[in-house]
């Protein structure tokens, strides 16, 4: 995807906990639109509580890219496939 759609690509391939996705793409994807002033506008327009109430968290590539990476680094799950990890 690109920008707003490779942001949405990027959201569903992190947010899937069966890993289904082998690989994502995403062309200039918007980055951590929970930090900055038309992130905040657009999800409190879209989501009830905006991003106040942490819900906004879960649309967000970057946020849930952190989750994963702290999830690794405590021992949780990992793709014993991919010799990179």
């Amino acid at each position: 995807g690109h920008s707003m759609g490779g942001h949405g690509a990027l959201t569903l391939a992190l947010s899937d906990p069966a890993g289904s996705w082998t690989s994502v793409s995403a062309l200039a994807p918007i980055c951590n639109p929970t930090e900055c002033p038309w992130g905040r506008k657009a999800f409190g327009a879209y989501l009830t509580g905006g991003v106040e109430d942490g819900k906004a968290a879960g649309y967000d590539a970057t946020v849930l890219l952190r989750q994963q990476q702290q999830q690794q680094q405590d021992g949780g799950p990992r793709a014993e496939y991919d010799d990179i990890l």
